[in-house]
């Protein structure tokens, strides 16, 4: 009997695989935008703030493109005003 089921148990394990390789990353990325959302309302140094418009631009450019866009161009405008070339 058990013989017969474990095709079974194989194809549900699979797909238990799949749902936590695929899906799981996708929320965590989320809640990392959040978090990085959230910083972005505290009072931060130029560099900070500027690292961290970098990261939302990075998660954000499969995600929500033209939010991503909109945090790159943010970043780009402070590192011109500071003349910062290492960014």
């Amino acid at each position: 009997m058990l013989k017969a089921l474990y095709p079974l148990y194989i194809k549900v394990g699979w797909s238990i695989l799949m749902l936590c390789l695929f899906i799981l990353p996708f929320r965590a990325k989320g809640q990392k935008v959040d978090s990085l959302e959230a910083l972005l309302t505290e009072s931060l140094v130029d560099t900070q703030r500027m690292d961290v418009l970098i990261d939302l631009t990075d998660i954000l450019q499969f995600q929500n493109p033209q939010k991503g866009i909109t945090y790159g161009e943010e970043a780009v405008q402070m590192a011109e005003e500071r003349n910062d070339t290492a960014r």
